[in-house]
């Protein structure tokens, strides 16, 4: 186990688990997300080790986070302390399983996007916004047009070359109900 430092605040990870490896962009993409995070309740999907979790716990947000692998939440219960609820379900029956309200939902799924019956559920929880960090531009587009046929559009979206002199860039797009 290691210790990553990112806006002087610690997590502990591993090499089992996946974390944002470039240390120098992170703090920016935790800063859009924070920043436009709105309400008290908020909803981390596909959380890892609770890294997004942890800087709204620190503004006084009540978390709900959800991951399925058991190892990310063992990490994540040491790096989070409270207002965070944990469920180590995957995201797809997590979200067919509640019917609660959440003010801002943030999802930072894999490569593959957001199944459709997890739209259906964001949508269904009524939030304010809608956070979407994607490393798939592809599986982006597709899940916003997803969302825009329930409403929601994209508000801002930000870029991060979280993998220098690569193909790949990082997305995060916050979107509201018009």
């Amino acid at each position: 186990m290691v210790t990553a430092s990112v806006l002087n605040r610690s997590f502990s990870v591993d090499a089992q688990v996946f974390f944002q490896a470039n240390r120098h962009v992170l703090p920016a993409m935790v800063e859009f997300v924070t920043s436009h995070a709105v309400g008290e309740r908020v909803m981390d999907l596909y959380s890892g080790v609770g890294l997004f979790a942890s800087f709204l716990q620190a503004l006084g947000k009540s978390v709900v986070a959800v991951e399925r692998d058991p190892r990310c939440l063992e990490l994540a219960r040491m790096n989070l302390t409270e207002n965070v609820g944990f469920y180590s379900k995957s995201v797809e029956a997590y979200a067919r399983s509640t019917t609660e309200h959440f003010d801002t939902v943030v999802a930072d799924p894999p490569r593959g996007g957001l199944d459709p019956s997890v739209v259906d559920a964001i949508v269904s929880y009524k939030p304010q916004s809608i956070i979407y960090v994607s490393c798939n531009s592809v599986t982006l587009a597709r899940d916003v047009k997803r969302f825009s046929k329930a409403g929601y559009r994209p508000k801002v979206l930000q870029m991060f070359d979280m993998y220098p002199q690569t193909s790949h860039i990082e997305t995060a797009m916050l979107m509201s109900k018009l």
